[in-house]
């Protein structure tokens, strides 16, 4: 099967990277895994989204609850489509998050 998130410790950051759609359904299977690792890593967060094609609500609102458990509440998303940043903005979720390396 493959892995939907995977984890690594990357020049001081949580790098979490994703794959596949980030839809209910894996959102049900990942969040408490991803929650964990952030709250014992204790680092600050990068979400890669290099691999991932499209996020869900349900996926917006684990990313809430990634961040208030992140150290210094934030967490940085890097490779993600521009269409997946235009979620977050439409969602105002964009203040709370740092986009970096957005692709077309």
């Amino acid at each position: 099967m493959h892995e939907i998130v995977t984890y690594k410790t990357v020049e001081g950051y949580l790098v979490c990277s994703f794959a596949g759609r980030l839809d209910t359904g894996v959102t049900d299977m990942i969040e408490d895994d991803l929650i964990d690792h952030i709250m014992i890593a204790g680092l600050p967060v990068k979400f890669d989204f290099q691999n991932v094609e499209f996020v869900s609500s349900p996926f917006l609102r684990i990313s809430i609850k990634a961040a208030r458990v992140a150290p210094g509440m934030e967490i940085i998303i890097v490779n993600a489509l521009s269409v997946i940043k235009e979620v977050y903005d439409m969602t105002g979720l964009s203040k709370m998050f740092r986009f970096e390396d957005v692709r077309k």
